[in-house]
């Protein structure tokens, strides 16, 4: 298994990689022709980030495409319609089919459902009148806070249903410009007790993706989180029940111990919600969902488990 020694990491300079680095990405770690184009074909619709950490330490580059991590950070064949990806696929090799392409990939991102159960429409709260940007109250007691600096991931998991945040859209968005409008509604409704703020709360809680055994094998992953319980945040873990990434039933309880022994806490286990595409029992990235989603524990749940 090829994954290199992370020992030097540690003062490397972070360097993302997208879709316009398929063809580096190509020549570097071999990938057949026909992947990197299906994979430039569905970046131009889903977003694509993937970061040196994940290339360089885990994933396994002689196990493609099998190999759960690259499932879960490369976009697959299968994501799309087909049509829609042979469609992709011819218009981002074509230099002149820009106005083209702008249009098919705005038609497909709308037939994908970014923003199902009338999130726009129903859960969207308004003062004086005037929307409140980046916020969602969806609970009587329960914000949802969506600051405008964090609407981003140092890789974008294939399943993440909350992909409309990551593809440049603003009409697609939901992003506050600061946090005044949350302020100002919270004063209005004393109802309110919970504010979730996505992409995590540093100064008290940090929310860790280890969706494969493999992210909490090396030592710079451990490093990180002893680093981060040292500042006294709390650190739970998330992650969905995957087929072809962690539905093996050895992985499982291989991953529960490595967040156990690592982050002190197990993952309790939810019934599956609603997903970002209109077909029912498929995940956000379009693949089969055959098992409910893996979510953290809240207060309490440490010391009562559920099993995984």
């Amino acid at each position: 298994m090829p994954l290199t020694s992370g020992a030097a990491l540690g003062t490397e300079r972070f360097r993302s990689y997208g879709a316009r680095h398929v063809a580096e990405l190509s020549a570097r770690f071999g990938l057949p022709d026909h992947m990197a184009r299906s994979i430039r074909a569905l970046a131009a619709v889903l977003p694509f980030r993937v970061n040196e950490y994940v290339l360089s330490e885990l994933v396994d580059w002689d196990n493609l495409p099998h190999d759960p991590i690259f499932q879960m950070v490369f976009p697959q064949s299968g994501m799309l319609r087909a049509e829609d990806e042979h469609r992709l696929a011819a218009l981002t090799e074509d230099t002149g089919a820009k106005e083209e392409l702008r249009l098919a990939v705005r038609q497909i991102r709308g037939s994908l459902n970014p923003h199902p159960s009338g999130q726009r429409q129903l859960n969207v709260p308004t003062v004086d009148g005037e929307v409140v940007a980046g916020l969602q109250h969806n609970y009587r007691e329960a914000v949802l806070y969506f600051p405008g600096q964090g609407q981003t991931c140092h890789s974008y998991c294939t399943y993440c249903f909350r992909w409309a945040q990551f593809v440049g859209d603003a009409d697609l968005r939901f992003a506050a410009p600061g946090p005044r409008g949350l302020v100002d509604y919270l004063s209005r409704h004393p109802e309110v007790d919970d504010v979730l703020v996505t992409g995590g709360d540093p100064m008290i809680a940090v929310m860790m993706h280890f969706t494969h055994p493999r992210g909490l094998e090396t030592d710079l992953a451990r490093r990180a989180v002893a680093r981060i319980r040292a500042a006294s945040a709390l650190v739970y873990c998330q992650a969905p029940l995957l087929a072809r990434i962690n539905d093996d039933p050895r992985t499982c309880p291989k991953r529960t111990a490595h967040q156990a022994r690592v982050a002190g806490l197990e993952h309790a286990q939810l019934e599956e919600g609603t997903t970002a595409r209109t077909r029912p029992g498929w995940t956000s990235s379009g693949r089969p969902m055959t098992h409910p989603p893996i979510s953290p524990p809240l207060a309490g749940a440490v010391s009562r488990p559920k099993p995984c």
